[in-house]
């Protein structure tokens, strides 16, 4: 394999194609060198959540949340895995850890009501997140957490 200058963006750009399986590979190499770096788990787990491999994503979402205890990203992403799945109890769990990290968050609180209000069943509870909601939009209510600045910056070998 050729190293590539900028190899972090080739693994962004391979990931946005659609190919999984080379991403996986730069991001295990990644992983060869630095096994207990929260970032490069993080974003492996996202790759392998979009191949629906929810047994590998949640492995690597929680190894990333182990290994730093501040990083938000894997607490959030772990629990929109879980509401997308229907286990609503677990998805505020995780989420309520993620907003104890950054309370400023809207974008979770708008997912920890929803998980209430429409997962189970508890307005009153819906009703109090969305009020406690800060009064901006969320620049995103999607489903995941990419730490970009990760993907630009892993020094992996890819061809």
């Amino acid at each position: 394999m050729a190293v590539s200058k900028y190899p972090g963006a080739l693994v962004a750009l391979k990931f946005m194609a659609g190919s999984h399986a080379e991403s996986i590979a730069c991001f295990a190499e990644a992983l060869a060198r630095q096994p207990d770096h929260p970032l490069t788990h993080n974003n492996l787990a996202v790759v392998y959540n979009e191949m629906r491999d929810e047994e590998a994503a949640l492995e690597h979402w929680r190894q990333a949340a182990t290994l730093e205890s501040f990083y938000l990203a894997p607490r959030r992403n772990v629990g929109m895995l879980h509401a997308m799945a229907g286990r609503f109890t677990e998805a505020i769990r995780w989420l309520d850890r993620a907003l104890v990290l950054d309370s400023t968050r809207a974008d979770i609180y708008f997912n920890i009501a929803q998980a209430y209000q429409s997962g189970l069943k508890q307005p009153e509870r819906a009703i109090y997140f969305s009020g406690r909601r800060p009064q901006f939009l969320p620049l995103s209510y999607g489903p995941l957490s990419v730490s970009m600045s990760l993907i630009l910056s892993v020094s992996v070998r890819c061809a």
